[in-house]
């Protein structure tokens, strides 16, 4: 489990576990279930069969936007 500020990632093989410690915490905080992870803090993760990429081209295209480089 990752925490940052309002933001926070369940990972695990566990999936009975997950399921328990999401109903467990939804007690106690307002929660919403965004589905299978797809950007955190700045960093896109895509998904192929044997792995995981991460990447931060989408954060990197924002800042030269916002400075009118790109």
């Amino acid at each position: 489990m990752s925490l940052y500020v309002d933001e926070i990632i369940i990972i695990g093989n566990d999936i009975d576990g997950i399921s328990i410690l999401k109903t467990k915490l939804a007690k106690y905080f307002e929660m919403k279930d965004l589905g299978s992870l797809r950007y955190f803090l700045g960093i896109e993760v895509a998904y192929s069969p044997k792995d995981y990429l991460l990447s931060q081209s989408k954060y990197i295209i924002d800042i030269l936007e916002q400075a009118r480089i790109y």
